[in-house]
């Protein structure tokens, strides 16, 4: 019956014809949205709003009533999504853009669960919709960068992930994702100075390190991996690839005490892992404890992809204890 009411109030301020009822009618817009969004029909509500916004832009109270009913679906969606309800959150993202088409957050929160239920090209849909809605929201270009790295086409990742650096230079995770995509197209250079600046902007950020560690030992700089890795030792920083890493460098600069240890604390954090078995073999052959060093090896060896190169460090242990 309201609802009535307010249609033929504005059918009747129409007919007259004159912009005086301009601020009537807007407002009778706004009331009536406010019957249907009572009436949790949202999207009509919204439409009621959206028609006074326009009638009347200066009043605050009506962009306010079309940002209630956005955020009502908004953060049901993120309740769900907290209790990885993904089907209900979904539901509720989709109302929330269908209330509002300009709302970006609706988009890149569309995009993250097209992602995560392996929809590439929706989720690249939903995060051009929501950089076209907002060009400085940098999370949806950063997401728009990792989609883009992930089906390999790297200089789109690149230029996404400059993008990022350019609204938000403080966000750590843009120099290390834009620094990987340098290292996939063989631009070393820049990859090594951008995961160094996500370093600077996070000094406990253990992906840049172990990237750095990596680039040293392919390079065979040893001396680089242990000034650059020893610093994280003992920290939350450190992983079983940065302790791995250290070991292997420790064991080519035959300092095997340290080797050791740094395989152990590999190991501690990633039991039964192959490499750093590896590591903890040559550093006990190193410190002549054969029998040690054979029984790492042979863990080492339980790996498929090690089987070789262990059982190689095994019979030459053999031959040297038979002699």
């Amino acid at each position: 019956e309201a609802s009535d009411k307010y249609q033929e109030a504005i059918k009747k301020m129409d007919s007259y014809n004159d912009t005086i009822w301009t601020l009537a009618k807007a407002e009778a817009y706004y009331q009536w949205g406010m019957v249907f969004y009572s009436q949790d029909k949202d999207t009509v509500a919204a439409h009621k709003y959206r028609a006074a916004i326009k009638l009347a832009p200066a009043n605050n109270k009506y962009p306010k009533a079309l940002f209630n009913v956005v955020a009502r679906h908004y953060n049901a969606g993120l309740k769900f999504y907290k209790r990885r309800d993904f089907r209900n959150a979904k539901s509720e993202f989709e109302k929330s853009v269908e209330v509002d088409p300009t709302f970006s957050k609706g988009y890149y929160l569309l995009a993250l669960l097209a992602k995560q239920n392996n929809d590439t090209n929706k989720a690249l849909d939903y995060y051009q919709q929501a950089i076209q809605y907002d060009q400085q929201y940098y999370l949806a270009w950063f997401g728009l960068g990792k989609l883009y790295s992930d089906l390999g086409h790297l200089s789109k990742a690149i230029e996404a992930f400059s993008r990022v650096i350019q609204i938000n230079p403080m966000y750590h995770k843009a120099f290390f994702q834009r620094g990987q995509a340098y290292l996939s197209t063989k631009q070393q250079d820049k990859g090594i100075a951008d995961l160094k600046k996500a370093l600077v902007l996070d000094k406990n950020y253990t992906l840049a390190y172990e990237a750095l560690g990596k680039i040293y030992i392919n390079d065979k700089d040893y001396s680089g991996v242990i000034s650059l890795l020893s610093k994280t030792k003992g920290t939350r920083t450190a992983s079983y690839k940065t302790y791995y890493f250290l070991a292997l460098a420790y064991n080519e600069t035959q300092d095997f005490n340290k080797a050791l240890k740094c395989s152990r604390n590999s190991l501690l954090k990633k039991s039964k892992w192959a490499p750093a078995y590896f590591e903890k073999g040559r550093a006990l052959a190193g410190l002549k404890r054969k029998n040690e060093a054979i029984k790492a090896f042979k863990q080492a060896a339980k790996d498929a992809r090690w089987k070789s190169s262990a059982q190689y460090e095994i019979d030459s242990l053999t031959k040297w204890a038979g002699k």
